[in-house]
């Protein structure tokens, strides 16, 4: 059965692939097309010793805490039994506990390496226009969407017009309108909300570490909402890098308020 024409509003649709995704033209390939020559970066090699001394060092602790985990055992099964028992069953809710929180971080990793093929599909889909490819990326889009309750509206509308565009940057820009945009407002507002909060404090805290304790744990709550939000929540060693970055780009801004 034929379908009734349709009429879009594609007025906040992004069509140019530069102004989707900016990464699609960086810096190389402008010069590149101006025909400047780009020298690469050497590798560093001494970060691969770094990382097989931390490796090692990381195994031998792994050992340490076995072989120190087994002597106690057998320590307190020979003062008495229970106790021994006891140890088991501490160790095997620590070991479960572990194995549970390297799911976790695995799981974390994967969402995050689908998130960022989505977007490097996105960006060479709308770069070549290519239609096949970006009907393949709202379907991805729309799979890791699934569960989210405010895209309901965005998925059925992409699910009824998937068929019905032609050019696939129009198709990637419809997607983002009906999706992703929904996602923007709601970061906006966490950012805003986030910004007034970090101002009524500052403005009266007597302290610069009062400021700056504050405003270490106002930016890791909003980067893990943020990330949560787009379906990017990083992991428990994801989160940790975060908050290195935070703690030196608060050592700067600290500096400079004291």
């Amino acid at each position: 059965m034929s379908r009734r024409p349709t009429a879009f509003n594609l007025d906040e649709v992004r069509f140019e692939a530069e102004d989707l995704y900016p990464e699609a033209d960086t810096e190389e390939n402008a010069a590149l097309e101006r025909g400047v020559s780009i020298a690469l970066q050497p590798l560093k090699r001494g970060r691969r010793w770094l990382s097989i001394f931390f490796a090692a060092l990381g195994g031998l602790l792994a050992l340490a805490i076995g072989l120190a985990i087994d002597n106690l055992i057998r320590d307190l099964f020979a003062r008495n039994d229970w106790l021994g028992w006891l140890a088991v069953a501490l160790a095997a809710a620590g070991g479960v506990a572990l194995v549970v929180l390297v799911a976790r971080e695995i799981a974390g990793i994967l969402r995050l390496r689908q998130v960022n093929h989505i977007h490097d599909q996105a960006i060479a889909a709308a770069t070549a226009d290519d239609r096949d490819a970006a009907v393949a990326l709202v379907r991805d889009i729309a799979t890791l969407y699934r569960n989210r309750p405010e895209t309901a509206r965005g998925r059925a509308a992409l699910t009824r017009h998937r068929g019905e565009i032609i050019d696939g940057r129009d198709l990637i820009g419809l997607a983002e309108t009906e999706i992703l945009l929904p996602l923007d407002d709601a970061a906006r507002r966490m950012v805003l909300g986030s910004a007034k909060r970090v101002a009524v404090v500052t403005a009266i805290s007597p302290r610069a570490l009062v400021d700056l304790l504050f405003v270490g744990s106002e930016i890791l709550r909003l980067i893990r909402r943020i990330a949560t939000l787009y379906g990017g929540r990083p992991g428990t060693i994801g989160f940790l890098r975060l908050t290195r970055e935070t703690i030196a780009h608060l050592a700067v801004t600290g500096g400079i308020a004291a």
